[in-house]
């Protein structure tokens, strides 16, 4: 799912000089290659505790049969488990790398492969790689990314034998979700990512919207404490503390779920579960409220009628600007307090309808 983002000319320029300029050094099933950008290579072999350092080196990590790892730096160590007492190297060259070892780099530039030669590209100030596991870790200013989405952070370690990274302080992400053009916006304490399986988790302080393709569609904001996204389904799980923002619609809950692709079907798009409580505000003229102040657009306060609403389950229907509750909801408009086995409301309008076991009614009220 991660694929290098640099250009086709860098890319070509790397691969010829990991042509060019290398020397090739076997461990069990790997071969390491490291040159410097100059052309020169510094040996590898040698005594065991030695380290050995490359400046603006290239580095190329892979097993035998398939690519898994690639990057540049500006220097590269190579630490002391290095003994020079491998299995024999090129054309039958003793001085392999023998034991276990650790490249260590500044302001590294690379790609590291999944099992299914999935690219996740990365740069950051440090980090390392373990040879014989082929995991990262990154430091200070690391970025993630692949074709459609993009992750920041301060920390971040990628596991490659269970294909899965961790991105950890200041998370900040941003995704374009394919098939609907939506993009999402998630910011939060950690993320957790399996890239071949398309599924990634948000935990801590998570705040973040989805922006329509159109812009003339109203997004939704929303913060919690995880996030679980699917995009193999299209669906987003919130939990702990959901907040949804919804043009003037606002509603908190202990769970949520948004099914990305119902936008403009007559299916609901968004869920809340349990202790669901909502405000929503309606404008005369349907004019609306939109923006962060009170006034609109930087006008006077406008005058709007508030309603609140109870129940243990919300659905939203955006298509029809339907709101759904039930499980004992309970609606106060103005001086009108309902009850029902189902209330349904619609943004921007007065117009409520109620369902009980026995009779159903539609209230509206006057203009």
């Amino acid at each position: 799912m991660i694929t290098l983002k640099i250009n086709f000319i860098n890319f070509l320029f790397y691969a010829l000089a990991a042509m060019a300029f290398t020397y090739l050094y076997w461990h069990q099933s790997q071969e390491i290659v490291v040159q410097n950008s100059s052309g020169g290579a510094t040996t590898v072999g040698g005594e065991a505790g030695e380290n050995h350092v490359f400046y603006r080196a290239y580095y190329y990590l892979r097993d035998v049969e398939k690519p898994s790892l690639f990057l540049n730096a500006r220097v590269l160590t190579l630490e002391k488990g290095f003994s020079g007492k491998g299995a024999g190297g090129v054309g039958g060259a003793s001085g392999g790398v023998g034991g276990a070892g650790k490249a260590i780099f500044e302001y590294p530039r690379g790609v590291a492969y999944d099992s299914k030669l999935q690219k996740m590209s990365y740069t950051a100030n440090s980090g390392y790689a373990l040879i014989d596991s082929n995991d990262i870790f990154l430091e200070g200013n690391v970025t993630l990314s692949d074709d459609l989405s993009e992750i920041n952070a301060r920390t971040a370690s990628y596991v490659a034998a269970k294909d899965y990274f961790v991105a950890e302080q200041q998370v900040k992400s941003k995704t374009l979700i394919q098939k609907t053009k939506d993009k999402l916006f998630v910011d939060a304490d950690k993320a957790i990512s399996w890239p071949s399986q398309k599924l990634v988790h948000y935990i801590g302080r998570v705040v973040g919207r989805i922006d329509r393709a159109r812009p003339y569609e109203p997004g939704i904001n929303f913060t919690c404490e995880q996030l679980n996204a699917d995009a193999n389904t299209l669906y987003v799980e919130l939990l702990n503390n959901v907040y949804i923002k919804r043009e003037n619609l606002e509603a908190r809950s202990l769970r949520g779920e948004i099914f990305l692709e119902n936008y403009n079907k007559k299916l609901k798009y968004y869920v809340l579960y349990d202790d669901v409580r909502v405000v929503d505000k309606i404008y005369p003229n349907n004019t609306g409220n939109t923006s962060n102040s009170p006034g609109g657009s930087g006008g006077p306060p406008q005058v709007f009628i508030e309603r609140r609403a109870y129940s243990e389950k919300l659905e939203g229907i955006v298509k029809e600007e339907k709101i759904v509750l039930t499980g004992y909801p309970k609606l106060i408009q103005e001086k009108d307090i309902i009850k029902g086995n189902k209330i349904t409301f619609y943004e921007k309008s007065e117009v409520v309808e109620v369902d009980d076991s026995s009779s159903s009614f539609i209230l509206k009220k006057g203009k």
